[in-house]
């Protein structure tokens, strides 16, 4: 379980702030896997990319929950 604020940040700058907060947990991901399982950092990088763009074009399951 997980909560998002998405009005963290000024309208006309979220879209900018979540890309780069989304930039900076897959760089923390991809530096984790080089250290933990000598995973290369920059092809675990390329495969989250195309993973995230694969899912966002077509999900594999509905997102749920609700804004509050």
């Amino acid at each position: 379980m997980y909560s998002l604020n998405p009005t963290a940040w000024p309208n006309d700058q979220a879209p900018i702030a979540w890309g780069i907060l989304l930039s900076d947990v897959a760089r923390h991901v991809a530096d984790a896997l080089q250290q933990s399982h000598t995973l290369d950092t920059q092809a675990v990088l390329a495969r989250v990319r195309e993973v995230f763009d694969a899912e966002s074009e077509r999900p594999t399951a509905d997102t749920k929950g609700e804004f509050v």
